[in-house]
């Protein structure tokens, strides 16, 4: 009984106890940090979602553009050399000289000409008729002023060779006379092909938007001349609490093609993040002389301080980048580029805590002394869907800052920030030279 009225009576001061008494000031901020953190992520994925949309109505607006406007003329280059016929059992007189009439109007297609003649019956006058539509269609007119010209096309038994010269593969009507089936015919004539498309070999500019989602992170070092203020224990607290982070980069960028080759650049915004959660006693403390740094001592264990600290530190950068790429088409539509430079990058902005490498206490970072101007190297590579009026690509990428981020007169540890991620571009081509 008496146990019973001991537990009644321990709910009763339960009950009295307010539901947030143990919460303090410091929680109800973190959790409210947390939120705003999970709301950017929302933002910057509706973001993303709304440039690829934005991209692919602008690529095919263009598109729809470009087809209405361009009506496509492939020329056909035939060097058409002369065409002999063997012809041994001719049986014509050689006095008798048969003329073959050939009003040209335009170009027909020299292999349906051929065709025709070797699969045609010699025996009543046969014509054949290739409409001029047949030929636009197969894109085969030069001119839209039809040229004529007459050719005459001799026989002689005595040779008993058939030769043909200046045969110009236009719209024909021709007739042929009652000619003994030839025993061998032998046809000389050049390959008719399609020249290159040589617009990608000439010069010409690409202004577009690019956006890059991915991770940030660092590489940590120690500095020589000031690794004697650098706590025993900062490895194993404060390092061991910073992670990567989501980052993103957004801006313009143009670049200039000429031939295969190509220089890129641009004006970006980008932001570099860290992940903190600090979690750690202060074991070992600094002592101070004059307020000069004399050595670590070990703390009392009921005085060592607790940190703990969730949050996350941002770094935001105007970025310049400068690199020459090398673009190989492996499709019609398709192509690979590759690209290598350097970057500008200014420190703009920040934002966050982060334990200091001596005291292992949080500094405010707008507090710290950073290098406002930075430089770092990048190299991405990715495929390209390569129209006549626009590109989307899509390509990994690294970066890493060649110097340190923070001040190596002030800081005893060495900051390389570097990102990781995909970078999705989308760019017009606006003229060629």
């Amino acid at each position: 009984m008496d146990n019973l009225q001991h537990i009644d009576n321990l709910l009763k001061q339960a009950s009295q106890v307010p539901a947030n008494a143990l919460v303090t000031a410091s929680d109800w901020a973190a959790v409210e940090k947390k939120l705003k953190q999970r709301k950017n992520r929302i933002y910057a994925m509706w973001f993303f979602l709304a440039l690829i949309c934005a991209g692919t109505v602008i690529g095919l607006i263009v598109t729809n553009i470009h087809s209405l406007q361009t009506n496509p003329n492939n020329h056909v280059v035939a060097d058409t050399k002369t065409e002999v016929i063997d012809n041994a059992h001719l049986s014509q007189s050689p006095n008798k000289e048969n003329d073959y009439d050939i009003s040209t109007t335009d170009e027909i297609d020299i292999n349906k000409l051929l065709k025709h003649n070797k699969t045609t019956e010699p025996s009543e006058t046969t014509e054949a008729q290739i409409s001029i539509d047949e030929v636009s269609r197969f894109g085969l007119l030069e001119e839209s002023t039809p040229t004529r010209e007459k050719t005459s096309i001799k026989t002689s038994a005595d040779e008993g060779r058939l030769e043909i010269f200046n045969l110009l593969p236009i719209s024909a009507t021709f007739t042929q006379p009652n000619l003994p089936v030839p025993s061998k015919q032998h046809i000389g004539y050049s390959d008719v092909s399609l020249p290159t498309d040589k617009s990608e070999l000439q010069s010409h500019w690409e202004m577009g938007l690019s956006f890059t989602p991915g991770l940030s992170n660092k590489i940590a070092s120690v500095n020589n001349a000031l690794s004697y203020l650098i706590n025993p224990t900062y490895n194993n607290t404060v390092k061991l609490g910073e992670q990567a982070a989501f980052s993103n980069t957004f801006g313009f960028n143009t670049q200039y093609h000429r031939s295969q080759w190509f220089i890129a650049s641009g004006l970006f915004m980008t932001q570099r993040n860290e992940r903190i959660d600090y979690n750690y006693k202060i074991e070992i403390s600094p002592t101070y002389d004059n307020e000069i740094f004399n050595k670590f001592l070990p703390v009392v264990p009921g005085a060592q301080e607790s940190i703990v600290y969730s949050g996350s530190n941002s770094y935001h950068f105007i970025e310049i980048p400068i690199s020459i790429g090398y673009k190989q088409s492996v499709s019609p539509t398709f192509e690979i580029r590759t690209q290598v430079g350097l970057s500008y990058m200014a420190l703009l902005n920040r934002e966050g805590k982060k334990g200091n490498f001596t005291t292992l206490r949080l500094d405010d970072l707008k507090k710290l002394q950073f290098n406002q101007h930075n430089i770092a190297a990048n190299i991405k590579t990715g495929l390209y869907l390569n129209k006549p009026r626009f590109v989307v690509g899509v390509e990994p990428l690294f970066g890493i800052n060649i110097n340190s981020l923070r001040s190596p007169e002030t800081s005893a540890i060495k900051t390389n920030p570097y990102g990781y991620g995909v970078n999705l571009t989308t760019a017009v081509k606006l003229f060629r030279l």
